[in-house]
Formats: structure tokens, C-alpha cells, sequence
């Protein structure tokens, strides 16, 4: 992946408040709000770069982040695939990205992949020891406490192998190690059932093998409320659950309540590192 040099960034910075300081970055071209090009993505992935800097520099808290495309982004940057794999890459981390409601939350446990490489993904990452180590953090954080569950891929968890193998070959042996590292687990379950338990708010935490197994139900059940949060890098980095929704900009009719949660969520007790 191609990644800007901040250092020959050309950057303004103005005092506007006690407490806040603004960035502006130099454009090679006018930026119209809501019409995305390979400017706005290069200058997303810029201000993301120089984000990163400071934080190596001097520190921080944490990190908010606001939505970006990935497809543009890309068109100056061949190979980004998003804020999680940039940030794990950036800072050498392994990581897990967490969709955190009010009354539950989803771990995704493959992301940003085509549906046919996902068996393989999924298995290297549940045999991965940074797996069990990440989701132990989360078991000290309080709003994760109550019983968590891992999906199965397959419809049914595979009907002992009649609707798939990954659950018999190794989602079930992932399962029972991660039982034995101390994490309280159930599953593997069938997902349409998992999901179905939200309104009797059984599972606080549901494992999912690919990305839409998770985000589609989490999405749905916690609206606006939800927020992306990155687990495993040196700093607590939170973001709202939605996309760009270019078509908003500039209308006032965008709401704010994702980012507001990931900001508060930041600002309180992270303690999830």
C-alpha cells in the first residue's frame, strides 16, 4: 500500500479555541462537497497519515476517525482497504474491529474480504494466538460483561456437516480453546438464532465469521447508536458504524448521533486496552 510522506506535506495550523487545534492540508484541487474523486480520497488518507504522526510524535488518548471511501482513497493509494488495516499495519499491531452498541456489540471476525476467501481468513484467525489475547482485553471491559457466542459460517452451523465442514474442521475446535484460555463462549451457534436472542438481550457479544454475518443484524438492532472501534492498537481508536453517504453533504439533514457516541465512548473510560 502506498502511504503519503507527511513530512513534505505543505500544512497550516490555527488556534481557534483553548484546547483545539485545526490542520488544514494544502489541495491540489477544489474539493466539491459531496462529489468524491481521487482528491478527496488522497486528502482522506492524508489527514489519516498525518493523524498517525502525531500520535507516534506525542501520544495521545485516542483516535476518532470519521468515514472515508475506500474506493477512492484507492485511487491514489492502490491496496487500502480501510482505517483498521491501515492503523494495524501503521502501528504493527494485530487487531480486531469491534461494532459496539448500547445492548450489543459484534466482532467481526474476518472484514473487508470477498465471501469466497473467507473460510481460509477465518481460520487463520482463529488459530491466530492474538485472537485469544485481544478478546481477553475485552473480558476486563464492564460493558462487555454477559455471555458472549460464536457464529458458525454455515447456515444451521452446518447441520453436523450436512451444510458445510468449517464448523466440524475447526470453528468448533477454536471454540473449545478459547474456553479453555478463560473466555466464556457459546458456540459455535447458528447465526439467525444468535441474533434472535438480542431482544431478551441474552448475548452481549457475538462473534461473527464475516463481515455482513455481523454488521447486517447489528446494524439493524442498534440503528444510529453503534460505533467501530479498533482493539489491540497502543491507543483506543473509535469511529461511527455508517458509511460516507455522500448524497447528504451539504443538505443539513445528515445525522450526527454515530460520531457523538464514538466520541463520547472515547472520551470516557476506554478500557478495552
Amino acid at each position: 500500500m502506498s502511504v503519503p510522506d507527511s513530512g513534505s506535506l505543505v500544512a497550516k495550523e490555527s488556534q481557534t479555541e483553548p484546547g483545539i487545534r485545526i490542520q488544514e492540508i494544502a489541495q491540489k484541487e477544489a474539493i466539491v462537497p459531496g462529489k468524491p474523486g481521487i482528491e478527496s480520497g488522497r486528502l482522506a488518507l492524508e489527514a489519516l497519515s498525518i493523524a498517525s504522526d502525531l500520535i507516534h510524535a506525542n501520544g495521545a488518548k485516542g483516535l476518532v476517525t470519521l468515514p472515508l471511501s475506500k474506493h477512492h482513497v484507492s485511487l491514489s493509494a492502490p491496496g487500502f482497504h480501510g482505517h483498521t488495516d491501515f492503523l494495524a499495519d501503521r502501528f504493527k499491531c494485530d487487531v480486531l474491529m469491534l461494532m459496539h452498541g448500547e445492548k450489543l456489540s459484534v466482532i467481526p471476525l474476518t472484514v473487508h474480504i470477498p465471501i469466497k476467501d473467507v473460510p481460509v481468513s477465518l481460520k487463520e484467525v482463529l488459530d491466530d494466538a492474538a485472537t485469544v489475547r485481544l478478546l481477553g482485553l475485552l473480558q476486563n471491559w464492564s460493558e462487555l460483561r454477559g455471555p458472549w457466542a460464536l457464529c458458525g459460517l454455515n447456515p444451521h452451523a452446518g447441520e453436523n456437516g450436512l451444510l458445510g465442514s468449517e464448523e466440524l474442521e475447526f470453528i468448533a475446535n477454536a471454540a473449545d480453546r478459547f474456553r479453555r484460555e478463560g473466555i466464556s463462549i457459546d458456540g459455535p451457534l447458528a447465526a439467525d438464532g444468535i441474533f434472535q436472542e438480542f431482544h431478551s438481550g441474552h448475548y452481549r457479544l457475538v462473534l461473527a465469521c464475516y463481515h455482513d454475518q455481523g454488521l447486517i443484524p447489528f446494524k439493524a438492532l442498534e440503528g444510529r447508536s453503534g460505533v467501530n472501534c479498533t482493539i489491540g492498537l497502543p491507543f483506543p481508536r473509535t469511529s461511527p458504524d455508517h458509511g460516507t453517504a455522500f448524497d447528504l453533504a451539504g443538505t443539513g439533514k445528515a445525522d450526527p448521533t454515530s460520531f457523538i457516541q464514538a466520541f463520547k465512548l472515547l472520551a470516557g473510560d476506554a478500557l478495552w486496552i
